[in-house]
This record gives structure tokens, sequence and C-alpha cells, in this order.
């Protein structure tokens, strides 16, 4: 048809969200690239090269960082461990991101009106942290809930799930995770003991994503409520990016919670 969409761009991939080099060159905003905006493409990318040195810097690649106020999105970051690169990636994406300590109730958190909630990595046993998991149950059906590593685990068991631990963990960044919807696999960064217990899913959760070493859980959905979650860090830092598009999906559920609103 003359048109690459993102799909056929990234080579079969099952998503509709654009990567950041897409989104420099789909100048008329369509969601797609066509031919002419790969035609363009040099000037595109040159009208990015503020300091005129022929080179495209991080900053220089991505929009502008909103100041604090400045987004259109309101994100709260329940922090069991966090690590800075949740809340660039979130700022980059223009969402104004509140963090709030691990003990912070729903009624606390709900009460800075945000948009969407992302239960952020930590260490421990989550089999403990029975105070985390009576929090998380008074966020499910309020707002969308990204959950990450331990956050993959502490909404397994506020919807009557089980986790158990590993005999060695995944430690390092070249794991390999598949994603059941797309079928596609991405490598990943892990740093984890724990892992869901897939015979305990429960009330709406299903598995999303799945470790091809060894099997285990990597991620899960929520059929009917606007939740997802994965087992390893998609933030990376350090790690493979794979799995920053991760982030898109969770402002894309934002975005539409808006317009339901």
């Amino acid at each position: 048809d003359g048109k690459l969409s993102s799909d056929e761009f990234r080579k079969g991939e099952n998503d509709k969200v654009l990567s950041p080099l897409e989104k420099v060159l789909d100048a008329s905003g369509d969601g797609v690239v066509d031919a002419k905006e790969i035609v363009n493409a040099p000037a595109a990318l040159k009208k990015l090269d503020k300091n005129g040195d022929g080179k495209l810097s991080s900053d220089e690649f991505r929009p502008p960082r909103p100041e604090d106020g400045e987004g259109h999105r309101n994100v709260v970051v329940v922090d069991y461990g966090c690590k800075y690169n949740i809340m660039r990636i979130l700022r980059n994406a223009s969402c104004n991101v509140t963090v709030v300590p691990c003990t912070a109730t729903s009624k606390d958190i709900l009460s800075y009106r945000p948009d969407g909630i992302v239960l952020s990595p930590g260490p421990g046993n989550p089999e403990l942290l029975d105070y985390a998991v009576y929090n998380i149950r008074g966020l499910l059906g309020y707002k969308p809930i990204m959950g990450i590593c331990l956050g993959n685990q502490l909404i397994a068991r506020a919807f009557g799930g089980k986790n158990f631990k590993l005999k060695f963990g995944h430690r390092g960044g070249n794991h390999p995770v598949k994603d059941l919807e797309s079928g596609r696999v991405y490598i990943t960064a892990q740093n984890h003991g724990y892992a869901v217990d897939p015979d305990g899913i429960k009330d709406g959760l299903e598995v999303s994503h799945v470790n091809l070493n060894d099997g285990t859980v990597e991620g899960l959905r929520h059929k009917n409520l606007p939740i997802f979650t994965i087992q390893y860090h998609s933030e990376a830092s350090p790690g493979p990016l794979d799995s920053t598009y991760l982030f898109d999906r969770f402002i894309d559920s934002l975005d539409d919670g808006k317009k339901g609103a």
C-alpha cells in the first residue's frame, strides 16, 4: 500500500506502539511511516541535531522532558526499591511522577488522583509482604496498574496467587522471554529469586510472558481490568532496552482510561 505500518517496520512485532525512531519519522502523526517520510528521514533527523555536530545524543533524540507539573498524565510509583530509570521513562512520556513509600496506603495513593499506578521492583520474599498486598488490593479496579519484578509478584498475591523460591534465581541481562500474545521473544534483564506459581493464578489473571530457559512466569495480565505485570526489568539500567515498549503500553492504558472517564 506504499506505507510501512509499525508492524511491518519492525518485522512482524504484534503491537501498534511506535518506536522512538518511528515517532521521529512519522511527520504526519498518523501512526505509520510512509515512503515519503522514509525519503525525508535525513532531514527529519537533522532537525533534532541541536548541537550541529552531526550526531544525535540521547537527550536530542528523546522528546523534551516535561518540567514538574507540565505533564498531562499523573502517575504514582510505589517504591519497593525503585530504579531511577522508571521515573525517567515516565517523565519522557509527559507524565508527572509522584513517588510514594512502600508503606503508603491505597487511600494515600488514590489521594494523588493518579491516572495510573506503577508498582516498582524491589528485594525480598514477596510471601512476607502482607502489608503491601493489603494496600494493593485497595487499588484494584480503580486505575491502570503496571507491576515490575516484585510488583508482578505482589499483584499475583493480591489476586490470591502465590510465589515460590527459585533454586538459583534469574540474574543477568540475557534472559529470553516470550510474549505469548505477539509470539515475539525479548532479551531481558533480570535479578530475582522468586517466581509466580502458575498453578495459583486466578480471579481473572492470566500468564502473558514466559521464560524460555525454564518456563517460569514472566508476566501477567488481567482479562478485564487494565492491569499487567512483568517479572523482569523493562526499564533496564543496566541491560537491554528491548522491553521499554511496555511503558508505551502502560501510557496507552492511561489515555484509554482518561477517555472513558
